[in-house]
């Protein structure tokens, strides 16, 4: 027989002697149910208390017999002795029939003794608590980048030497972060001269991921001694640099090191002018102890990427295991991680790699080899080195350089989870997407997870396991209920009543962005109308204005929903054991249903959200009391709304289907994903119901005919078979990179895979007809003897404009080397798309493996060689992209660039409602489809 005729199966268990910074499955737990009392009860409450209240942490609440003394925590002579104390993990666990199902998953806070007056019966009464508890106590605060340059939130190194140079007005050196000496004003390491220049402390405060950061002064320096170490043979310095564009066309030092190696013992990083109008140099030379150059490396980058803008400065020191080739490398990256320009690691010189011993950072100012200058305004900040080898350029470089930028863009739940990996504590993600956030605040860690939940309007708690959970906004939507109560079979347990009154009532919203942005302000205008404004402010870390402004209109609606209110629903367990095991499924964020209720409600079955409830459990005993908010606006929307849209082609009045092109944001959800009435939308006046979305994908078509020539435009070969409404891509190349750039042709779009002043360029046009003509691709800058080359392909699929089908893309510039290297394609990615893998090389090639599927790898000798190779995937399921390389055969190491990027069709084919308001129209093609309504969520 079943409970309620059998007592319940509970099994209470603590794990003595854990180690909490341990994975919670390594814990060992230790069954005490036999000493839990009975007559007390276990008492259990999760979740939130109300739909616009936090969640705080969880509670278990239970009384265990101690005549044995075993929980007494001082008591030397108890069973449990030296194994229980604060933060003891307890685990509630119930079987019914099918396996133990967790209910609560907490830590023991304390272990009170008590007794009757005779001292016979003797209890402790435990409570313990979810880790939000001691989450809240948390009062850390640092920048993300402090966190991440010092090793303490996750990154895995802890510098040798870390100056986060945030220190306050009036500070006159640097502190370290990480203990040793401070960094002050010093003599030049070339000159030995002193920098009289100032420095205005915290006075640049554009650095998203930093308190404010200093100002250099004409001709000033300051030098960090380093601790002595045993040399690991790598170290690298990284440190962030603002230059203010009135810099351009100067020569510049930027950076000093010295090493213990008394041969070449100095290291510099300058910026010079290119000679190009557009683009500097960025060089690091080493010098000899005479302070004579012996090796130059250069980057080049645009000024667009370089002057008033936040980068990072990386330079890398390797020994080579052999004794000689040692090498030195500098990359810039810029505050989204992505590489500016690299030389790559390059040989300068038999036994160059010395341990680092002093860092010295100038003003652009200070003393370069050639030219002393007298400029100044240069802001830097996190000065930090590394010693680790198993710190690595390309990952560990760039995590620092993202989290300085602040994780700007960062999905919600990938920062959640983020933040939970760096405070160590298990994270569970339900859904894939989520809105993108703005830069991280600086605040304890409790209050930044709950940053991304308020921006997502997900819901962040701690699940049926030790740890935390986050619930995106999107995962609630369009949910069937995992626990249907039948009121008229007894399913409901007394009382049942409703509240009809104005708390967690809000119909008047302003959302802004913390510390930017502008107050984004909704109102439900016939709630307004009806009962009076009722205001609620809120601050969502979202990335843009627009996000903060659907926010205030989802707010709005749902604090205006006039729904009864169900504050406190009891499935009656005893009365229908059937539903435990929908019970026990069940959890915050579901959906619970109650049906052929009594007469009074409306007649629609009553759907809620659970938002948290409480427990009684005991042998004979299953109570739980639920805490819902009406889920009728979750249960009707579609996930993405219409944002960024427009009609691609023109309908007439009485069109049931329409091509939705996606000007900007994310595509429309497919048919899957739409609620039972789909979403509502509006061109001009008439207002749609889409009902149905159909998936857009793209399917490679043919390749052209590659043309090459010396110095001279090309008209590459058309692809065959081009039908109206392909996509024709176009890739091309001039051999002399820094100066020659090929030229858009007329009727393409450059697609900004590559900077607009780079050698290699991919152009893109839709085709008008069958009967296309191959473009001619002309060149700028060219100079005797650089080849040209120009390759085509045709891409099917929707396509609706050529501007908007480049999703995101990545790419760099690779010193001398043998193969081809590209780098990842980090951001989150739409499904459904066509990633293209580009490359160049300065010479030709035998042959070259390429990633992927090969579109071709046509080379030429026909002046200077040069070499271009391209490969395709087509993603069904979004993932990112890993660095990697074309590997080449035969030829010689030479300049390179690598890109990949990610191409989707712009258009879907959505079936729809006409008239839904009455009104009736003909629209033509561009015109806009928005939302009938902002409160229908569109992020």
């Amino acid at each position: 027989m079943a409970f309620p005729a059998t007592p319940l199966d509970i099994e209470v268990s603590i794990a003595l002697s854990a180690d909490l910074t341990a994975d919670p499955d390594t814990w060992v737990f230790t069954d005490i149910t036999d000493y839990v009392r009975e007559d007390r009860k276990i008492s259990i409450r999760r979740g939130k208390t109300g739909k616009f209240a936090q969640v705080t942490a969880s509670r278990c609440s239970l009384t265990v017999d101690n005549s044995d003394g075993r929980f007494s925590r001082h008591n030397p002579a108890g069973a449990y002795y030296g194994q229980i104390k604060k933060n003891t993990p307890l685990r509630v666990r119930v079987n019914n029939g099918s396996g133990y199902v967790n209910r609560f998953c907490g830590y023991v806070t304390g272990w009170p003794p008590e007794w009757d007056p005779s001292e016979a019966d003797q209890t402790v009464s435990l409570s313990a608590d979810g880790i939000m508890r001691r989450l809240g106590r948390d009062a850390t605060t640092h920048s993300p980048a402090y966190g991440r340059f010092s090793g303490l939130t996750g990154s895995g190194f802890t510098p040798l030497a870390y100056w986060p140079m945030e220190d306050a007005r009036g500070a006159t050196s640097f502190a370290s972060a990480v203990g040793g000496d401070p960094m002050v004003r010093g003599t030049h390491l070339y000159s030995g001269a002193a920098g009289p220049g100032t420095v205005s402390f915290a006075d640049e405060a554009t650095l998203p991921g930093s308190l404010p950061l200093p100002v250099f002064g004409p001709a000033c320096s300051m030098r960090g001694p380093i601790p002595a170490y045993t040399d690991t043979g790598q170290w690298v310095y990284q440190i962030m640099l603002r230059l203010p564009s009135e810099l351009d066309s100067q020569i510049l030092g930027l950076l000093d090191l010295r090493t213990t190696n008394t041969a070449l013992p100095y290291v510099f990083v300058g910026l010079l002018t290119s000679g190009s109008a557009s683009a500097v140099d960025i060089r690091v030379q080493v010098y000899d102890a005479a302070i004579s150059l012996t090796d130059t490396f250069t980057v080049t980058i645009s000024d667009a990427d370089i002057f008033d803008q936040w980068v990072s400065i990386v330079v890398c020191s390797k020994l080579n295991s052999s004794g000689s080739n040692d090498t030195v490398s500098l990359t810039i990256l810029d505050t989204n991680g992505d590489s500016l320009g690299t030389t790559g690691d390059q040989v300068v010189d038999a036994n160059f790699h010395g341990a680092i011993n002093f860092a010295e950072v100038l003003s652009p100012t200070g003393v370069y080899p050639v030219t002393v200058l007298s400029l100044g305004g240069a802001a830097w900040g996190h000065a930090a080195i590394y010693t680790d080898p198993a710190f690595t350029i390309g990952t560990h470089d760039v995590a620092n350089a993202i989290a300085a930028g602040g994780h700007l863009g960062e999905m919600a739940h990938v920062r959640a989870a983020r933040l939970a990996d760096e405070a160590g504590i298990p994270f569970v993600v339900t859904g894939s997407t989520s809105v993108t956030m703005g830069p991280q605040r600086i605040a304890k860690p409790l209050d930044l997870l709950r940053d991304c939940a308020l921006a997502d309007q997900a819901i962040l708690y701690e699940p049926l396991d030790f740890g935390l959970a986050f619930l995106t906004g999107r995962s609630l939507y369009n949910q069937t209920p995992v626990v249907t109560l039948q009121y008229d079979q007894g399913h409901v347990a007394p009382p049942f009543r409703p509240e009809d009154d104005d708390r967690d009532f809000y119909n008047d919203v302003t959302a802004q962005r913390p510390n930017s942005g502008a107050p984004m302000h909704y109102a439900n205008a016939a709630s307004v109308a009806e009962v009076g404004s009722y205001p609620l402010p809120v601050s969502p870390n979202v990335e843009t204005d627009d996000q903060a402004y659907q926010i205030a209109g989802w707010l709005a609606t749902v604090g205006s929903n006039d729904e009864l209110q169900w504050p406190a629903v009891r499935p009656n367990l005893r009365r229908a054991p059937e539903l435990i095991d929908d019970w026990l499924a069940a959890d915050i964020g579901k959906n619970l249903a109650v049906t052929d209720h009594p007469s009074p409600l409306a007649p629609d079955d009553i759907v809620q959200l659970i938002e948290g409830y409480a427990e009684v459990l005991g042998s004979y005993t299953f109570e739980p009391t639920v805490t819902l908010s009406p889920a009728t606006i979750y249960n009707s929307i579609g996930l993405w709304g219409l944002v960024g849209k427009e009609l691609h082609a023109a309908i007439n009045s009485s069109a049931t289907s329409a091509d939705i092109a996606t000007t900007s944001g994310p595509l429309l959800a497919l048919t899957a994903s739409l609620g039972a009435g789909g979403y509502t939308g509006k061109i001009g006046t008439e207002e749609i119901q889409v009902t149905a979305v159909a998936a857009s994908t793209v399917t490679f078509g043919t390749t052209g005919t590659v043309t090459h020539a010396s110095n001279a435009s090309v008209t590459p070969g058309i692809p065959a078979s081009v039908a109206t409404g392909d996509l024709l891509l176009c890739l091309a190349a001039i051999r002399n990179s820094g100066t020659g750039v090929p030229n858009t042709p007329a009727g393409y779009t450059r697609l900004a895979v590559f900077g607009s002043s780079i050698n290699v360029q991919l152009f893109a046009k839709i085709a008008t007809s069958g009967a296309e003509a191959a473009p001619t691709i002309t060149f700028t800058g060219g100079v005797a003897n650089a080849d040209t080359s120009a390759q085509m392909i045709r891409l099917s699929g929707k396509w609706h404009s050529a501007s908007n089908v480049l999703l995101d893309s990545a790419s760099w510039l690779n010193p001398s080397s043998q193969n081809i290297a590209y780098p990842a394609l980090r951001v989150p990615l739409a499904d459904n798309c066509i990633i293209l893998y580009l490359g160049w090389k300065a010479d030709d090639w035998t042959s070259v493996a390429s990633p992927g599927t090969e579109i071709g790898e046509p080379d030429t000798t026909t002046g200077d060689d040069q070499g271009i190779v391209w490969a395709y995937s087509i993603q069904t399921t979004a993932a990112a992209i890993t660095p990697g390389s074309f590997v080449v055969t035969g030829g010689a190491a030479a300049i390179s660039r690598g890109a990949v990027l990610a191409l989707r069709c712009d258009y879907q084919t959505a079936t729809i409602t006409r008239s839904v308001n009455g009104v009736t129209a003909t629209h033509s093609a561009a015109d806009a489809v928005t939302l009938a309504d902002p409160s229908v969520w569109a992020l």
